[in-house]
């Protein structure tokens, strides 16, 4: 007797008569057998992961568990009264009831299923590897000759969806975010940890202990940012922190913060000089306009030089032309006060000493508008 096909089988599995596939070593979950009413099914599971049975195409839904133990399923299609029961384990079909009255499931849409079944699979137990790489990869040797746009974003779906049951629930606070990750042993390839909760002061810093050695020892330049966008959630900002080396600004740490005054920067430098050690001594600061980052380093390091961002100093400037609705006129090309606004951002390249006197050269010809003189006297309060 050869054992049916099963969704989940093996493909070297699939046809061998069931002595041979035992010999061979293959568990007994991956093979379903027949009754002795002759009824060949296999296994699958819906969109949303609930399980189902495949029996001549037809497929079932788990509905509940009898009081002898064993399984009632019923035809997934909607008014459909079809049935059948299964043993506790599903291995046995013991009966069946009701006719259906519709198709059963073409060729294609069976291929759908194994497909999506493979990337379940191959989702769960390689868990770094993208969704989209796993079902390009399964359909590479699918025999699927027309495939819907529907189904690849079900293939995505239903491997996320498979993924999200083997790990914990989604935090529901930032307390308990932190102690998800405080009670979770997140380590790297050497073995070091990378997540290093901070429960009291409500921030995560994550690095590692190479990260954390390499910052000490290349620690004369240090640039510093911080992104509101795209932080955790019940964060309020992730902070990045880089060092200058072989002309390089490296990622060494990132920082998920509760707030951005500058008591949080304080604990932030203190937790993390504790995790580096003694020796912690920056020499340049490259930040951003932020006041409480500034008075959080000049406190901490007072020896260390703060230096701002021309980049960040540019983005400014611009936040502050579209507040005063300047931007279509700052788009132009051969408009002389277009002109005149984008002097103010070649200041920046200019020597130190010299900026003072740009300045009041740009404002001898400086243009009669109102917008573009609150421009020149704000622009400058970050």
């Amino acid at each position: 007797m050869y054992f049916p096909y099963c969704l989940d089988m093996p493909a070297r599995v699939r046809g061998l008569p069931g002595i041979k596939a035992v010999a061979l070593g293959f568990p007994n979950h991956y093979l379903c057998s027949t009754h002795a009413m002759n009824m060949e099914f296999s296994r699958t599971t819906t969109l949303k992961g609930a399980d189902c049975i495949i029996k001549n195409g037809f497929k079932y839904r788990f509905m509940r568990k009898m009081v002898s133990g064993d399984k009632d399923w019923r035809c997934t299609k909607k008014n459909c009264k079809s049935r059948i029961q299964t043993d506790v384990n599903v291995v046995d079909i013991k009966n069946s009831s009701g006719e259906h009255g519709h198709p059963a499931l073409d060729d294609r849409e069976l291929n759908v299923l194994d497909v999506r079944q493979k990337c379940i699979r191959k989702a769960t137990e390689e868990i770094h590897i993208r969704p989209r790489t796993i079902s390009s990869s399964v359909l590479a040797t699918a025999n699927i000759t027309e495939l819907k746009q529907h189904d690849l974003e079900n293939f995505r779906q239903a491997m996320y969806r498979s993924r999200r049951k083997t790990l914990p629930p989604m935090p529901k606070s930032r307390e308990e975010s932190i102690s998800q990750l405080t009670s979770t042993s997140t380590l790297t390839k050497a073995d070091e940890n990378f997540v290093h909760p901070f429960k009291a002061d409500e921030m995560v810093i994550v690095t590692c202990q190479k990260n954390l050695d390499f910052l000490k020892k290349h620690s004369s330049v240090i640039l510093v940012d911080g992104t509101f966008y795209t932080s955790p959630r019940y964060f309020q900002q992730l902070y990045t922190i880089h060092v200058y080396h072989n002309s390089v600004y490296c990622q060494i740490t990132f920082v998920f913060l509760p707030n951005k005054n500058t008591a949080c920067y304080m604990k932030m430098w203190e937790n993390l000089e504790s995790l580096i050690g003694p020796g912690f001594l920056p020499e340049l600061f490259l930040v951003d306009f932020e006041e409480a980052a500034h008075i959080a380093i000049r406190s901490k390091f007072p020896s260390a030089t703060i230096k701002c961002c021309r980049f960040h100093l540019g983005q400014s400037w611009y936040r502050k032309i579209l507040e005063l609705g300047l931007s279509n006129l700052y788009k132009e090309i051969s408009n002389e006060n277009s002109k005149w606004l984008k002097l103010f951002f070649g200041l920046p390249l200019l020597d130190a000493e010299e900026i003072d006197d740009a300045f009041l050269d740009l404002m001898t010809i400086a243009p009669q508008d109102e917008l573009l003189m609150r421009f020149s006297e704000e622009g400058w309060n970050f």
